[in-house]
């Protein structure tokens, strides 16, 4: 199986139905997730099977430059919390907030706005290659 159907695989049997649909999911060529968790004592960086459940699941997809200086910006389709991180004050949030300011030089854009708002993820806003209106056009 390619690495897109793998993913297909996973968003069908783990999402529930509304969260798929609110995703709008119906291709994914091209884009990519990303398992975040916050920083756990002694767990630090890239792994192949993480040290801990993953606390939120980013959508992005890579996205030409429309300016033409040449560098590619990040589209965020999404972001799934778990249920419990959203509704509180949580490190997770700050650790998003911190692997979004490290992709800096991309420019950072979200295609959905609300669900910032939703999630309790305004923060996310603040990060110094974030356009907020760059995924709205």
């Amino acid at each position: 199986a390619t690495g897109a159907e793998v993913a297909a695989a996973v968003v069908r049997d783990t999402l529930p139905r509304i969260q798929r649909r609110a995703m709008g999911i119906v291709g994914l060529a091209g884009l990519t997730f990303w398992a975040l968790a916050a920083p756990h004592e002694g767990a630090w960086g890239f792994f192949i099977k993480g040290p801990c459940p993953p606390e939120a699941l980013v959508l992005v997809e890579v996205v030409p430059d429309a300016s033409g200086g040449g560098q590619n910006g990040i589209l965020v389709h999404t972001v799934l919390l778990d249920p419990v991180v959203a509704v509180r004050q949580h490190p997770s949030k700050q650790a998003l907030l911190d692997w979004i300011t490290s992709l800096r030089p991309k420019v950072v854009a979200f295609g959905d706005l609300d669900i910032l708002d939703v999630l309790g993820l305004e923060l996310l806003l603040a990060a110094p290659n974030v356009d907020p209106l760059a995924g709205l056009a």
